[in-house]
């Protein structure tokens, strides 16, 4: 993994998260992990980290599906704040297995891919 070695998982289920955390942590040495349970709070996240001019974090592992604010309307309000993609690689991870949720993340050029669960550690290697 490069320099950034931040990874943030967004998703509301905290079992996935927990079980994500450990897989990750076996994969790679030093590695520091953001967690939220759902896009709001990763966004307020995200917003006083480019406020402050703080590094964010190198991979998103997003969830569509969750409270208060889903993934897409994450990734909406994101965009707006006009961050550099390139240095972020987002993936959506989720249950949903509809077409129009893939077809949709692969129509976003800010989304480098979509993996349903549950997600596997060749996979996250894969990632890293």
């Amino acid at each position: 993994m490069s320099q950034n070695s931040t990874i943030c998982i967004i998703d509301d289920d905290k079992i996935y998260q927990s079980l994500t955390k450990r897989m990750l942590l076996k994969l790679v040495d030093e590695i520091d992990i953001e967690q939220f349970l759902d896009g709001s709070d990763a966004f307020e996240s995200f917003r006083e980290k480019i406020a402050s001019g703080e590094q964010l974090p190198k991979v998103v592992l997003l969830d569509i599906n969750m409270p208060t604010m889903d993934g897409w309307e994450f990734l909406s309000k994101l965009e707006k704040l006009k961050i550099d993609f390139s240095e972020v690689d987002i993936h959506i991870v989720s249950s949903s297995i509809a077409i129009q949720d893939m077809e949709k993340a692969k129509a976003n050029v800010n989304i480098l891919g979509y993996i349903t669960k549950p997600i596997k550690p060749e996979i996250l290697k894969n990632i890293l």
